[in-house]
């Protein structure tokens, strides 16, 4: 189900475009909103946490808005945004550079800097994908989906039709799949990011973009107990060395990411199993675990509680 949901019916038609800007700065820093119908501003925004990204569906009027003055400390300020119109069109501008999109097509930009946004559409797309996800991948302007070059056009098309797929069952998501499904929305743009700078001979931070690489292949063999580094570093074609000096910018080793992860699953499969009598073991187990006692260990360790208690607790809420 949504987190929030908003709606210009809330306040009269005469204060609605005012009200809209005043809900944007809330969630994305200080906004103005002006409405482009003559029609009363009929606009809606839920919003869905999915893993470590926030995403925004708005259905809305034509309409522009602008973020022209940036405050140091706006919490919003550590996060990349990627935009995409559902139906209709938009665009994008920010440092005299504008970038219009067709429906369907994405557009990512600095949320650090002034920008303005055109709505010709009546669904649109808002996400918030934490900067350091995107470490490594020069993103010193603006980015987005339309490419001439085959190797990206694929991946970018993949892409948008994850969002899109996002966007239409994003009340309908289990708790247990928001991780998985953020690491492959991240792995995606990733991937695309990189092959955009291929493609205009251009290059990435390699060292940061193995390392999502690395990461995006973990997320998918996350339940197999026989993930090794040995196993990555084959897949990578590189060693192993080498894959942990990558790595020391996580600030932690590759095996404690791979335990940390199986912990986040396990911690959101228990959230989710409360009531139905699943084990703790078959929890543990179905995600690459192969000792309860260590499990237990290791769960206590990152969250304070040991997972007995941790179950009892999510009962006792319900």
């Amino acid at each position: 189900m949504p987190i929030s949901l908003f709606s210009t019916h809330l306040v009269s038609p005469a204060q609605r475009s005012a009200y809209w800007g005043e809900l944007m700065s809330g969630y994305f820093g200080e906004h103005r909103a002006h409405c482009l119908h003559q029609g009363p501003f009929d606009a809606q925004l839920s919003t869905h946490d999915i893993g470590s990204l926030q995403l925004f569906l708005i259905n809305c009027p034509p309409h522009w808005i602008e973020r022209v003055e940036v405050k140091p400390d706006c919490a919003v300020n550590e996060y990349m945004k990627l935009i995409m119109p559902l139906n209709g069109k938009g665009a994008i501008t920010q440092s005299g550079e504008m970038m219009p999109l067709a429906c369907g097509d994405w557009g990512l930009y600095d949320a650090r800097m002034p920008y303005r946004i055109d709505v010709d559409a009546t669904e649109l797309l808002v996400m918030l994908i934490p900067r350091a996800h995107l470490n490594g991948f020069k993103l010193n302007g603006l980015h987005c989906s339309p490419s001439q070059h085959p190797e990206t056009r694929g991946l970018n098309s993949v892409l948008s039709a994850v969002l899109r797929s996002l966007a239409q069952h994003a009340n309908d998501l289990p708790a247990t799949t928001h991780t998985p499904l953020a690491e492959t929305v991240l792995g995606l743009l990733a991937s695309t990011l990189t092959a955009s700078h291929e493609s205009k001979r251009g290059q990435a931070h390699l060292p940061a973009v193995l390392r999502l690489r690395v990461k995006h292949f973990i997320a998918a063999h996350i339940a197999d107990p026989e993930l090794t580094i040995d196993r990555i570093a084959h897949e990578m074609r590189c060693s192993k060395r080498y894959l942990h000096r990558i790595f020391e910018a996580e600030g932690m080793t590759i095996d404690r990411y791979i335990w940390s992860c199986r912990l986040e699953r396990c911690h959101d499969a228990l959230q989710a199993s409360a009531g139905n009598k699943r084990s703790i073991s078959d929890v543990a187990f179905s995600w690459g675990f192969n000792s309860s006692a260590h499990f237990g260990r290791l769960f206590k360790e990152k969250y304070g509680v040991v997972p007995r208690d941790y179950q009892r607790e999510i009962v006792a809420s319900h």
